[in-house]
């Protein structure tokens, strides 16, 4: 059997009586290309909840994916997303002489880059889908996570919200004009499959836009083990800039435009870790005292050189424009 043969394997035995032998997967293999992966990290541990497994990081040797082994099984995964997750909470837009602040500090940002909110300049109305929808268009969204569904509802009880996977929910093709994933991807089984399944649900000339943590970055660099981004078990996947455009392109997306993510939890939340520690801490909880310390800095270091998390915005191409 091939290595891509063996990646197929592992994903099949995972939805059938395999989950219930192991909460655990073992994956070699590249999901995206089937070549072996060389290993990145080793021993990782889960920071967010009790969970005593320990974790490898294993980079392709070909297309540079970073991927997670073991990962956790379908069944697990609902399991963790089920309990508290900190992208399942509402949070509360402060106002004041914090809304001042982070204002002024962001300027440097929003003067290169845009406003950090997550839009793209528009081209159009019509339909969008928001794939993990923990939070002028028609609205759809799709969450795994009943928690998540919840905070969707309160915030927009207008959109059409189905409770699934994308592979799940019943779509139909060239249905939308837009597809959002807000730090998603990386927590997907199979990253290639959901976007090949985004090409075929957007219209001709439709765009997708994706954030995911930048496993290329200069805070991933200096972090290393300790930073957020890799968030183990949640994150199966880890990408840089290359190795999404290449996973985009072979879906047949293709990528128009890239920039940073104003997402400073990344930074403060990975010093923190740092502290944990130096200090023997073994389950972190959020600072936001060191949130609130870090913020200018960390604002005004995207503006420069630091790309922690990346946004990026592909088009499914018209035939009559290839």
């Amino acid at each position: 059997m091939s290595m891509a043969g063996d990646v197929k394997t592992n994903l099949a035995c995972e939805s059938s009586s395999c989950v219930e032998k192991t909460p655990f997967v073992q994956q070699s293999f590249c999901a995206n290309c089937g070549n072996h992966g060389e290993l990145m990290y080793s021993g990782l541990k889960c920071r967010r909840t009790a969970l005593n497994e320990r974790y490898d990081l294993f980079r392709c040797v070909t297309c540079d994916l970073v991927f997670l082994s073991p990962r956790p099984s379908r069944r697990l995964l609902t399991d963790l997303y089920s309990g508290p997750y900190h992208s399942h909470t509402v949070g509360t837009a402060r106002k004041g002489l914090f809304k001042v602040i982070k204002t002024l500090c962001l300027v440097p940002y929003r003067l290169r880059f845009g406003l950090e909110t997550g839009t793209f300049p528009p081209f159009g109305g019509g339909r969008v889908l928001d794939i993990g929808c923990g939070t002028g268009w028609q609205c759809f969204g799709c969450e795994v996570s009943e928690a998540a569904l919840s905070v969707a509802r309160r915030k927009l009880p207008q959109a059409t919200l189905y409770h699934g996977t994308l592979d799940e929910i019943p779509l139909e093709r060239d249905s939308f004009e837009a597809v959002t994933l807000w730090h998603t991807l990386e927590h997907l089984e199979d990253p290639l499959g959901a976007l090949k399944r985004i090409h075929d649900l957007l219209v001709p000339n439709g765009r997708l836009v994706v954030a995911v943590p930048n496993i290329g970055s200069f805070e991933a660099r200096i972090f290393r083990t300790r930073w957020d981004g890799i968030d183990v078990p949640y994150h199966l996947y880890l990408f840089s800039i290359e190795s999404l455009r290449r996973l985009l392109q072979t879906a047949g997306l293709e990528l128009i435009h890239v920039r940073p993510q104003a997402h400073p939890s990344t930074f403060s939340d990975s010093v923190g870790f740092f502290l944990d520690d130096l200090m023997g801490v073994k389950q972190s909880k959020q600072r936001l005292w060191l949130y609130y310390a870090l913020y200018p800095f960390i604002t005004l270091s995207y503006a420069i050189a630091n790309w922690g998390c990346i946004e990026l915005t592909a088009v499914k191409r018209s035939p009559s424009s290839q």
